[in-house]
């Protein structure tokens, strides 16, 4: 039970709906998939950091914004960031209200939500998104710019570690929301004393 929250009010409060194993498989799938683009990204960035290459980081920088497949996937995704963002609100709001969960649902539904919202968005608009500028506006091809373009290689490949922990952090909550799912949210509700009587 939560503060304030009597036995008897705990008894009669809603379950929180389980979550379906197609919805878990999806939302899964996609955190797989910004995973995939982390660790692509740490991986190109290493390599042109200890070989000194950072002009073909650039060009992968640049080929990946401009391939049609990718930008129409990401395009899709973010379009769902709305119903989202109302899945997860709607999670922590249940467990606020006092909903009947498992304690690692509650958990994980409070986790994903500030792991998303709290974190990786801000992330993104901060640090990932102004790195990524500085490294596609320098100068790389220059030799007097080859210093503070590695730099930035350097930083650029320091983020996308932060983001690849996060999204596989994101990957985890998924996993534990489905492994809390209740037996009792399955069930009817039981029938009250009255009802009983009637």
């Amino acid at each position: 039970s939560f503060p304030g929250q009597t036995s008897e009010m705990a008894s009669e409060a809603p379950w929180k709906p389980n979550v379906p194993g197609s919805v878990m498989a999806c939302s899964a799938a996609i955190n797989t998939f910004f995973t995939v683009n982390c660790l692509i990204d740490v991986s190109v960035a290493t390599w042109a950091v200890e070989t000194s290459k950072v002009a073909h980081l650039q060009q992968y920088l640049v080929w990946r914004d401009e391939e049609k497949f990718i930008k129409a996937i990401m395009f899709v995704l973010l379009l769902g960031l709305p119903f989202a963002f109302f899945g997860m609100a709607y999670g922590v709001y249940g467990t606020v209200r006092g909903h009947r969960a498992s304690k690692i649902r509650h958990f994980a539904d409070c986790g994903q939500f500030v792991t998303l919202w709290c974190i990786l968005l801000p992330t993104v608009l901060t640090q990932l998104i102004p790195r990524l500028q500085a490294m596609l506006t320098c100068p790389a091809d220059q030799k007097k710019h080859a210093a503070d373009c590695l730099e930035k290689a350097v930083a650029f490949g320091e983020i996308n570690v932060v983001m690849l922990v996060l999204n596989l952090m994101m990957l985890g909550w998924d996993s534990l929301k489905y492994y809390g799912n209740s037996n009792g949210a399955d069930q009817p509700p039981t029938p009250s004393k009255d009802d009983k009587k009637d």
